[in-house]
């Protein structure tokens, strides 16, 4: 008993630890394939923040448990995002989840649209193939500003 408990906790380590290279590794694909820079790292380590010429604010949720890395972009003050960072969200989404950019685009453009409708909440989401979770924020008021949060879960791929 006392040894598959033993084990038990070393593949929960070995998992911890496989997400937490998983999720370094992507988070140097986004600084090197769109030239992002970092900015900081939560106190709990879990989390990345980097800054794009586009966005306000990049993400990295390094997750926990069976929810894998989320990305989170935040467009401060605009309310309707210009196609290239709607693109440059759909990039993001596509290196964490492999679904191809089009597929996302198109999404992503049909939450947005969703969200700015939505006079209560601000927000849509969609379900997306594997485990994937697309959920968006967008509003006119003081500003306005949008956000994007594209998540996985390891457990349904």
């Amino acid at each position: 008993m006392t040894y598959l408990i033993i084990l038990a906790v070393m593949i929960l380590v070995f998992m911890s630890s496989a997400n937490a290279d998983e999720c370094a590794a992507l988070v140097g694909r986004i600084v090197q394939q769109e030239n992002a820079q970092f900015t900081s790292r939560s106190p709990s380590g879990n989390i990345y923040f980097l800054k794009d010429r586009l966005s306000h604010e990049i993400s990295v949720n390094c997750g926990a448990d069976s929810l894998g890395p989320m990305i989170g972009i935040d467009f401060d003050q605009v309310p309707f995002p210009s196609e290239p960072m709607f693109l440059l969200t759909a990039r993001l989404g596509s290196m964490l989840t492999g679904i191809s950019e089009p597929v996302l685009l198109k999404a992503l453009h049909s939450c947005h649209q969703e969200a700015l409708r939505e006079t209560r909440a601000e927000e849509a989401d969609r379900d997306m193939t594997h485990g994937v979770q697309l959920e968006c924020h967008a509003f006119t008021r003081d500003g306005g500003a949008s956000a994007f949060f594209i998540s996985t879960d390891i457990s349904a791929k």
